[in-house]
C-alpha cells in the first residue's frame, strides 16, 4: 500500500466493496475526485490490488496522475475481476477460491453498467485489463464490452505493446506488464465496440487510423 497523492482529498473517495470482515474481499468500484474539468475517466483494469479509502497502490496512483494531466474531474476504477489480489497468479487462485462467484460477478457487472451509463457523454474509458487464465476471463471481458456498446461512448482507449494491440485476442495490455508507466501510455490507440444482438456477435473496430490500425476483431459467441 502507498499513500494517495497530496492533492487527493481522501474524505471524498467513494468505494463499493464487500468482505471487510469475511474472506470474500471484493471491490467493485473506486471513485476519486481530482477537481479538473467536467469529464470523468473510467479505467477498467484487471482486479483490485490494495487501494482503499485510506491507502492507494502504484497502479491507481499512476492513473490518478494520468487523469490529472488530462484535466479530468474524477477517475473511477473498475475491474474485470472484483477480487483483491496482488498479481495474476493470486487473482486466478483467489477467484477460484471465492464463494458465490456468480453473485459477485453479477454485482460487478451491475456496478459497471450503472457507472458507464450515468451521463455517458461525460465518460472516457481506458481499458488496461491484462489477461488471467483459468477463470473464463475473456467471457467476462466480453460481457463488459457488450455493456459499453449500449452507450453513447464514441471510442475506448487502450495502449499498444510489443508491436501488438491486444495481449490475448481482445484483452488490452495491463500497465504492470509493461514496466514504466510513462512508457506504457506512449502508444495509445482507440477502438469502437459494436454488438449485434441478433447474431450475438461483438466486433472491435479501429477508430484511430492516423497512428495505428488493426484488422477488425469479430468476437463470436
Amino acid at each position: 500500500m502507498v499513500a494517495y497523492p497530496d492533492y487527493i482529498d481522501i474524505r471524498k473517495i467513494g468505494i463499493n466493496r464487500t468482505g471487510l470482515t469475511t474472506g470474500e474481499n471484493c471491490r467493485y468500484s473506486l471513485t476519486i475526485n481530482i477537481g479538473g474539468g467536467e469529464k470523468r475517466l473510467i479505467c477498467i483494469l484487471m482486479n483490485p490490488s490494495s487501494a482503499t479509502e485510506s491507502y492507494s497502490d502504484h497502479t491507481v496512483n499512476n492513473f490518478i496522475e494520468y487523469a490529472r494531466n488530462k484535466k479530468y474531474q474524477e477517475i473511477i476504477i473498475l475491474n474485470v475481476l472484483p477480487i483483491y489480489s496482488t498479481n495474476v497468479a493470486s487473482a486466478e487462485k483467489n477467484w477460484k477460491d471465492l464463494h458465490d462467484k456468480e453473485y459477485h460477478e453479477k454485482k460487478n457487472l451491475k456496478v459497471i453498467e450503472e457507472i458507464i451509463s450515468y451521463e455517458s457523454e461525460k465518460n472516457d474509458i481506458v481499458m488496461a485489463t491484462g489477461y488471467v487464465s483459468g477463470v473464463k476471463y475473456k467471457e467476462k471481458l466480453r460481457e463488459i464490452y457488450k455493456l459499453i456498446s449500449k452507450n453513447e461512448i464514441c471510442s475506448v482507449t487502450a495502449f499498444k505493446g510489443n508491436e501488438k494491440f491486444f495481449t490475448e485476442k481482445y484483452c488490452a495490455f495491463h500497465t504492470s506488464r509493461k514496466g514504466d508507466f510513462n512508457t506504457f501510455i506512449q502508444n495509445p490507440f482507440k477502438f469502437t465496440i459494436e454488438y449485434d444482438k441478433s447474431k450475438n456477435n461483438l466486433t472491435l473496430k479501429s477508430s484511430d487510423q492516423k497512428r495505428f490500425t488493426f484488422a477488425n476483431i469479430n468476437i463470436r459467441a
